[in-house]
């Protein structure tokens, strides 16, 4: 039994790193810490995709309906917000790479920001701030290419793909 999962380990890492882009530059993370990260960022995806449907339909983050505002702040913090806040800690958790430490350090950074964008967009939101919103929404989009940014400098490409 011992033997059938090793030899699945075996088949599934390099897989795993393949699919979740191990490609790396000069400046990423190891390959055994990108393994892990590539997980931590796959289980963040996975989650993210069952999330519950939006309930707000045709909502405008750029220009939000006032009177959606608390459905979809209440939807933010049950559905997207544990997602981001696992993401950050499971990625913050994993301590510190053999190499490429100062790039991993960015995205962890960018990770945590994201998390806190997202806070506030669905704080916002529950106040019933449409302006707030989208200046939270905005600047959250306006992230999104630094965090893939990041990822890829990381060695961890597929980890930007949580935030698309």
């Amino acid at each position: 039994m011992r033997a059938r999962a090793i030899a699945s380990l075996i088949l599934v890492v390099p897989l795993l790193a393949a699919a979740c882009g191990a490609a790396t530059s000069s400046q990423g993370v190891d390959d055994a810490f990108r393994i892990r990260a590539l997980a931590a960022c796959a289980d963040a995806l996975a989650a993210k995709r069952a999330w519950a449907s939006f309930p707000a339909g045709s909502f405008d983050p750029a220009k939000p309906d006032p009177a959606k505002l608390v459905q979809v702040g209440t939807w933010l913090d049950a559905a997207v917000q544990p997602v981001f806040d696992g993401w950050s800690a499971g990625m913050s958790g994993l301590g510190a790479p053999a190499s490429g430490g100062p790039a991993w350090g960015a995205l962890v950074k960018l990770v945590q920001g994201t998390s806190e964008l997202n806070a506030a967009q669905a704080a916002a939101a529950k106040a019933g701030d449409a302006t707030g919103f989208a200046a939270a929404t905005a600047k959250l989009r306006a992230s999104h290419a630094a965090l893939q940014a990041a990822a890829k400098t990381a060695g961890v490409d597929a980890c930007g793909d949580v935030i698309t």
